[in-house]
Order: C-alpha cells, then sequence, then structure tokens
C-alpha cells in the first residue's frame, strides 16, 4: 500500500490483507468478490489519510509519508544529536538513536514500538517520537498538523528514511 500510494497518489486504493498486519488493508482475501460488488455499488466506504511532508536538505522536491519518516543514527555506536524547533522556535534537543515521525495512521507502525500513542486516523496531527533518548525526561511530542517542525542534525551526519525507503545521508548542520 505504502508503494502503491507512491505510485498513484490521489487515487482511491483498496487494501487486501495477505499478513499479519494489515491496518490500512480494507478486506481479507476470501471478501475480494464482495468487496469489488461494493465498490462498483458505491456501497464501500473511503477512508482520507493525511500524509507528511518531509523535505530532506539538498533535495528539490519535497518526499510525502504515508506512515513515518524516520530520522537514524549513521553508525551503531553513535547517537543522532538533533536539534527540534517548531514555527522557528527552538523546542527541544534530543540525544538518542533516532527521531520517527509519524502520521496518525504511522502511529500504529514503528512510532508505537518506540513508544509513541496510538492515534485516532480523524485527528488533525502527527507524532514525533524519540527513539532510545539518552534522557529521563524525553516524551513524545504531538504537534497539529499545520505545524512546521524543523529537525536539525548536529554533531555527526545522520540517516533519513522515508515509509521505509532508503535512507538518505542528512550532513552535520542538516536538516
Amino acid at each position: 500500500m505504502l508503494r502503491a500510494s507512491k505510485m498513484y497518489p490521489g487515487r482511491v486504493l483498496v487494501g487486501v490483507n495477505l499478513g499479519r498486519v494489515g491496518f490500512m488493508s480494507g478486506m481479507r482475501p476470501e471478501e475480494i468478490e464482495s468487496g469489488v460488488d461494493k465498490i462498483l455499488d458505491g456501497g464501500l466506504h473511503v477512508q482520507d489519510y493525511r500524509m507528511l511532508e518531509t523535505r530532506i536538505s539538498g533535495e528539490s522536491e519535497p518526499r510525502l509519508a504515508v506512515n513515518d519518516s524516520v530520522l537514524l543514527k549513521k553508525l551503531p555506536h553513535q547517537i543522532a544529536s538533533v536539534e527540534v524547533s517548531v514555527a522557528g522556535e527552538d523546542l527541544v534537543s534530543y540525544q538518542c538513536d533516532g527521531l520517527v515521525a509519524a502520521t496518525p495512521l504511522g502511529s500504529t507502525a514503528y512510532a508505537l514500538s518506540a513508544g509513541g500513542p496510538l492515534i485516532s486516523g480523524d485527528v488533525p496531527c502527527y507524532v514525533l517520537v524519540p527513539i532510545a533518548p539518552h534522557s529521563l525526561i524525553s516524551r513524545p511530542l504531538v504537534l497539529g498538523e499545520d505545524q512546521v517542525v524543523e529537525l536539525t542534525v548536529t554533531e555527526r551526519p545522520a540517516l533519513v528514511s522515508v515509509d521505509g525507503g532508503d535512507p538518505v545521508e542528512v550532513p552535520e548542520g542538516g536538516a
């Protein structure tokens, strides 16, 4: 579904759950025939999902995430040092293994595993969850969908992956 949403932006997609995890899948394989009938009859509910726009230093086009954008430390024996600002105001600094920025849909994935909250799909927000923070007081941040958040990598390069795609290096000082 993640790949299909990028291949066919703006189109209605119907997911078929073939495994154990299927938060975006509307039906099981045995329901395909009746599901297609519902689609053709206009009887299937269409759920809109918010997407997260991610801009990476050095790239001209933003990347859109259905689930999440993840900033990770580049090397396993290091930590990521990240400054977080909201609407141009410094908010918090993290020393951590990484940060997950997730949509409400993505709140059920990596963000949840990292200790973030479950967010209902109709709540206009996203969440920023630190991964293994080196602090006793680091908590996830729930932010309004229109708030602009900037993450600035300090001290050493990091990696960014959007919806589990190939990681892109973000240099020290990059956002």
